[in-house]
């Protein structure tokens, strides 16, 4: 259900993106401009992503997603309505705000479903609903466009979101919330303080994974926004060209990150997320760098695979480093202080193209993915995961209880 909800999440997000090329003729808007729009996007994103880890730890995680995409629906469907920037603008940076529930939150749900042993696994298959969200936007949009216009896209999504809320509705908590709020209660405990983030224990890692999500999301959120921009304008490919090369994209990246997220479970969140940032950084100077043409394409399908890897690698290290009862208010901490600096991404390459192709504008970008490697080497493996430990230390009858519930 989790995957669910990011597939549908990730079809009202990356709409827009697939529209870009239609919207951007038609209003006038500029690569500054799309840019722009996308940055509020993010704004609202990293906002979002806060609100949504701290509900998510005192209202529940199931509460938290079903809420969250009843809003993103309508703001979703309300940006059909659209009629020039101010509206695009408006409708964007709401979407972000909505939206943003389904990352962290459905991350924390299915890493507190899964095995110790297989974390990362669990992380990169939920991750490979985001492909299967872009190619829903992709097929909408070849499938509807043409007939009815660019706004459909954006109005039909009403309908795949009230089954989603609906269906939302009737889950049940998370194993291991249940399971560590139930020993709260029976000790009388209060839960971990939020302010013990800040403390020696916690800091560290509160720090590397701030740094982690800015470099993720800089490179990430700019490398994705300009590619329809980019194969259509500099590359010169038709835009329904351009739909069909972005759906091969997405069978890459769900495939890759699933594989960099399997082999983190064998040899480290760390090594596996270095690797991943650092073929990321030569596939994308290997991918501008080639003529139109087979080879160009295999490098742009890669490439776009490990844009994700180290965003999963993130999914399955950042709830492992904290406490059950607060992981959703640190997750999202981080990711607000890692998106409200990266969401300069969007608009450094949408200036930068005013001077040089998108393409250039690209390579300089990815080497903001020292950022993220920067962040991987500052956290620490804090192996299995469980905090049930540092609840009741004193009780190995209610760990092994705790522990069997929630994994």
């Amino acid at each position: 259900m989790a995957g669910l909800g990011l597939l549908f999440d990730t079809y009202v997000q990356n709409t827009f993106v697939v529209l870009t090329p239609l919207i951007a003729k038609q209003f006038h808007f500029t690569p500054a401009s799309i840019g722009f729009l996308t940055s509020l996007f993010l704004i609202g994103y990293a906002i979002g992503s806060f609100l949504s880890g701290f509900a998510a730890d005192y209202f529940g995680r199931k509460n938290a997603l079903t809420f969250s995409v009843a809003g993103y629906t309508v703001i979703g469907a309300l940006t059909a309505l659209s009629n020039g920037f101010a509206t695009f603008a408006l409708f964007r940076g709401l979407t972000g705000l909505a939206a943003s529930t389904e990352a962290p939150v459905g991350a924390i749900s299915v890493i507190e479903a899964s095995p110790d042993d297989r974390r990362g696994f669990s992380a990169g298959a939920w991750a490979a609903f985001y492909s299967a969200g872009y190619l829903l936007a992709l097929a909408v949009t070849a499938l509807v466009v043409h007939r009815l216009g660019w706004r459909w896209p954006f109005a039909m999504v009403i309908v795949v979101g009230l089954l989603v809320f609906w269906i939302r509705k009737r889950l049940s908590e998370t194993p291991k919330y249940s399971a560590v709020l139930s020993i709260l209660k029976h000790h009388r405990r209060e839960k971990t303080p939020l302010h013990q983030l800040f403390t020696k224990s916690y800091l560290r890692r509160w720090i590397s994974f701030c740094i982690l999500w800015i470099g993720n999301g800089f490179t990430f959120y700019a490398f994705l926004t300009f590619m329809p921009l980019y194969l259509t304008t500099v590359r010169h490919y038709p835009f329904s060209q351009v739909l069909l090369i972005m759906a091969v994209a997405q069978l890459f990246y769900a495939g890759i990150p699933w594989l960099i997220g399997h082999w983190s479970d064998r040899v480290g969140r760390r090594p596996a997320g270095i690797v991943s940032a650092i073929l990321a950084i030569a596939g994308t100077w290997v991918m501008v760098s080639l003529p139109n043409g087979i080879p160009f394409l295999i490098a742009l399908w890669i490439t776009y695979g490990l844009y994700d890897g180290t965003w999963v690698i993130g999914w399955a290290f950042a709830p492992e480093s904290f406490p059950t009862e607060i992981r959703g208010t640190a997750l999202g901490s981080t990711l607000l202080v890692g998106r409200l600096v990266s969401f300069i991404g969007p608009i450094v390459v949408g200036l930068l193209s005013s001077h040089m192709s998108i393409g250039s504008a690209y390579k300089i970008i990815s080497l903001t993915w020292l950022i993220a490697i920067l962040g991987l080497l500052i956290a620490r493996e804090v192996g299995s995961g469980s905090t049930v430990e540092e609840l009741i230390a004193s009780s190995p009858d209610q760990i092994a209880a705790a522990s069997s519930a929630g994994d």
